[in-house]
């Protein structure tokens, strides 16, 4: 502000003739408008100087200091309120103000009056109507001493003291506020005091640093606290020299004037008046702008898993992507070749991707997995769940194994070192992922774990089995949706029994939807049911189809396969709406010899 006053007086000094005086020997004044030059506009970028203080050693100078970088644009509070009262005509005297506004935000259409609200609050201005105008002051300008004996009773003593609150005197206040230096984003403090004082929350759509913003909230709070205490008094004649925002001095405690009514006497109401604070005098103090990030490629991968709970009809393909930092939304596109690209899904947040620090090794499904298995994730974080939750679909993964996608479930989750899991209490195989678990995983596989974050990517029903082209951003590959998550689950409970020589297999059909009802009755089939069987390991393989959860293998062709006997294995799996088998179960079964 002091560099604003002395600007204005310097200006005013020689605007006037009678200082710059019209020159005899050449056209023009003593020292022309035009060629007066501010000094001290530095040549380092505001707001990089003051804030950088990695690269000038000075800038803890520029709050106090004769630079007039970054304060050329802050408005003096004076002006401001003369501003507001000039657009509605109103007379203001502004000359008891003295602050700096380094931003002030308004929401649509206000009145003068919410205008000048949060000024005067938040700079401790006292407002009082008089004969010729508005005259505008700042808060204990004016200080009056009283006579105990000049005060007047009526109705009641000279001077009647009253305390609110007193179960609860102090007063916290939660500040909202324009924060200045971090982007003009909204910023909050709360004022010092015990954790029992009655919160109030205040907000103030001015541009401040958290410095300022602290200094004011803790004015706010004790301005709260002491209007508790309020007193009542009257005067004769010689009270109207008192006006609303004095501060008096009465019994050796200094009172602050907020009311003043008119009738036999001059009424005065009062609270007690605090300490008095200085002025804002300064701009708000600049913070370095942000490092300048460089955007990340994302790490993409699209995933043919199994059906998900809830999703078995959802046969389309899921991507993930991660970066760090996370560079926006990735655009996901495929096409018969780089030339025919069309988007087929957007991931708008980083995913939950890890690597396998310790073996996957092959298990059985349907059971819990008490062993553990370590895993490094950047940039997420998991947690626990119960038992019930995991048995509803809760804590899912994607484990990448030769044999495609495994979808697992964990109950323990823990943080074991930095962006290290170890996860425990595992069911393998979900979802009929069996053969993907019995392929198990090595050290580095892929983990994914399914948060929402991933997102389903278009892929039209004739384009499954077709290798299409990808690309997200520089990421580019080549990928086939084969739609694993359509195929039926491998039969259970597979069992053989010899009839006189003949194999008799029976099995349990298992239903890749709606198979987990728990009342009366089958799960219901996908198209006609059917199965393909298959024998391996004698001198020809064979294969045949049938229409029910069982089958013969009879001795007659038994001895066309295995004429010198051996070991023979008989795999059975239930076939697709495309005739295509789904996933296989099988036994080995030795043979006799004929």
């Amino acid at each position: 502000m002091i560099q604003r006053r002395a600007i204005e007086a310097f200006h005013a000094h020689w605007g006037d003739s009678a200082n710059n005086p019209e020159s005899g020997v050449y056209d023009g004044r003593m020292i022309p408008e035009d060629g007066i030059a501010l000094w001290a506009w530095d040549a380092r970028p505001y707001p990089a100087f003051p804030a950088r203080e990695d690269a000038w050693s000075d800038v803890g100078n520029w709050r106090l200091g004769h630079w007039l970088n970054g304060r050329a644009g802050a408005a003096l509070l004076g002006d401001v309120v003369a501003d507001v009262c000039a657009r509605v005509g109103a007379d203001c005297d502004v000359s008891g103000l003295a602050g700096v506004v380094s931003g002030y935000g308004l929401a649509g259409p206000v009145s003068a009056r919410a205008m000048l609200e949060p000024l005067v609050q938040a700079h401790g201005v006292d407002a009082t109507e008089r004969d010729d105008g508005i005259v505008f002051r700042m808060r204990g300008a004016e200080r009056v001493e009283i006579d105990p004996g000049r005060l007047v009773e009526e109705d009641g003593p000279a001077v009647a003291f009253t305390r609110e609150r007193l179960e609860q005197n102090e007063v916290a206040v939660r500040l909202r506020f324009v924060d200045a230096a971090g982007e003009y984003m909204p910023g909050h403090v709360r004022s010092g005091g015990s954790a029992g004082a009655l919160p109030i929350d205040v907000e103030a759509p001015l541009a401040m640093d958290r410095g300022q913003a602290q200094q004011l909230a803790e004015r706010l709070a004790e301005e709260l606290t002491l209007a508790g205490q309020q007193a009542r008094f009257g005067m004769a004649a010689d009270g109207v020299r008192i006006e609303a925002g004095d501060v008096v001095a009465l019994n050796g405690e200094e009172w602050r004037i907020v009311e003043v009514s008119d009738g036999k006497t001059i009424a005065f109401e009062a609270v007690r008046a605090g300490t008095v604070t200085g002025a804002v005098l300064t701009h708000a103090e600049p913070v370095a702008p942000p490092e300048v990030i460089h955007p990340v490629e994302a790490d993409v991968v699209i995933v043919d898993a199994p059906a998900l709970p809830g999703e078995e009809d959802d046969l389309r393909p899921i991507g993930f992507a991660f970066a760090e930092p996370w560079g926006g939304p990735v655009r996901i596109l495929a096409g018969a070749d780089a030339g025919q690209l069309s988007e087929r899904g957007r991931i708008e947040r980083p995913c939950a991707m890890g690597r396998l620090t310790s073996g996957l090794y092959p298990h059985v499904s349907g059971r819990w997995q008490e062993t553990s298995v370590w895993v490094t994730l950047a940039g997420g974080s998991l947690a626990s769940a119960t038992e019930m939750a995991v048995l509803n679909g809760a804590n899912r993964a994607l484990v990448e194994t030769e044999a495609g996608w495994e979808l697992i479930q964990f109950q323990e989750a823990e943080l074991v070192d930095v962006e290290t899991w170890k996860l425990s209490m595992l069911l393998r195989g979900q979802q009929g992922s069996e053969d993907a678990m019995a392929a198990g995983a090595a050290v580095g596989s892929r983990v994914l774990f399914l948060t929402g974050a991933e997102q389903r990517l278009d892929v039209a029903g004739w384009e499954r089995g077709l290798e299409l082209s990808w690309r997200a951003g520089e990421w580019v590959g080549a990928y086939a949706h084969e739609a694993v998550a359509g195929r039926p689950w491998s039969p259970a409970h597979l069992r053989v029994e010899w009839q006189d020589g003949d194999i008799v297999l029976r099995w349990i059909r298992r239903a890749r939807k709606d198979g987990d009802g728990w009342g009366a009755g089958n799960p219901p089939v996908e198209g006609a049911e059917a199965y393909r069987i298959r024998v391996t390991g004698g001198e020809s393989d064979r294969e045949w189809e049938v229409t029910a959860a069982a089958a013969i293998y009879p001795a007659t062709e038994q001895v066309v396969d295995f004429p010198a006997g051996g070991m023979a294995r008989i795999e059975v799996a239930q076939l697709g709406l495309n005739g295509e088998p789904g996933g296989w179960t099988g036994v080995d079964v030795a043979i006799p010899a004929a």
